[in-house]
């Protein structure tokens, strides 16, 4: 079994938040951001966010404690967090409805 490099899996994805980060906030900057824009931009930002998730569970499983692998992992979970939180509060302040404290939105397909 080849042993995975989490420096350079936890690196690639520091690129992929920060590039996703970036667009959020070109986008989220718009004030005349449309509802489909806003919705697309929510679901990308939580299946990628769902995709690291599934990176730091096989992290867990394979690392003993290395300290500084977690704290970045973590770091990079927060990220994502926050980025959840600001595209979903977009959406709702967008639909009218009260912006959410903890990024919950339930939505369906074709949101």
């Amino acid at each position: 079994m080849i042993a995975t490099d989490w420096h350079a899996k936890l690196t690639e994805q520091h690129e992929i938040v920060r590039i996703k980060a970036e667009e959020a906030t070109i986008l989220l900057s718009k004030p005349d951001l449309p509802l489909q824009t806003a919705s697309q931009l929510y679901r990308d930002v939580e299946r990628l966010a769902q995709r690291f998730d599934e990176i730091v569970n096989l992290l867990a499983e394979e690392i003993d404690a290395d300290t500084r692998l977690s704290e970045a992992a973590e770091a990079l979970d927060d990220l994502w967090a926050c980025l959840s939180v600001a595209t979903v509060n977009r959406v709702l302040v967008l639909r009218g409805l009260a912006r959410s404290e903890f990024g919950v939105f339930v939505g369906t397909a074709n949101d």
